[in-house]
């Protein structure tokens, strides 16, 4: 079962490097690229043989750290149980276009996926997150995280929803689609 299990992964990469090496990429904003948020970078992975994928996106929220999802995470270090990967294989990159050639990838020396997180159970996980800790501080100004309790706020001074007009948040980063069968992952770029 491992052994089919990393076959469908290096195949689903490996279709997702063609597919992500065809287009370039960066953060997108309403599905433009957009270069005002220099702090959301591609999470991938190097697989041996194979190439490079991005399999995700992060926001830097310290010198070295990059909050990003549990299912990114739990993802990569399943690939490192399974030994497709080592942790040397996995880099953050916030270039425009991180999988060309001479994009500025950095190391990750560590994955850490929330304790609560056990996969999507029903529409969403509130624990689905997880951080990487980059090998070496960057430069890149780090985004700044809403304060705890921040939509419950919102919500109770009813400020998500007033007068018919809902709350405006800009969702920012790097996505794929799975179709399946076959497996076909498309680009959000």
């Amino acid at each position: 079962m491992k052994r089919v299990l990393s076959a469908f992964l290096s195949v689903l990469l490996a279709t997702g490097l063609v597919v992500s090496m065809a287009a370039p990429a960066g953060a997108i904003t309403g599905g433009q690229l957009d270069s005002r948020h220099g702090n959301v970078g591609a999470v991938l992975v190097e697989i041996p043989g194979v190439g490079m994928a991005a399999v995700g996106s992060g926001t830097l929220v310290g010198p070295d750290a990059v909050l990003t999802a549990g299912h990114v995470t739990a993802y990569l270090q399943m690939l490192i149980l399974q030994g497709v990967i080592s942790l040397a294989d996995v880099h953050v990159s916030f270039d425009q276009n991180p999988v060309a050639e001479g994009a500025s990838l950095l190391g990750v020396s560590e994955i850490n996926t929330h304790p609560q997180f056990n996969g999507f159970r029903g529409r969403s996980n509130p624990y689905d997150v997880g951080v990487l800790v980059l090998s070496n501080t960057v430069s890149i100004t780090p985004a700044t995280l809403a304060p705890q309790g921040f939509l419950d706020t919102l919500r109770n001074d009813g400020d998500l929803r007033h007068g018919g007009n809902v709350a405006g948040f800009t969702v920012v980063g790097y996505g794929a689609t799975l179709q399946w069968p076959p497996p076909v992952l498309t680009y959000d770029f």
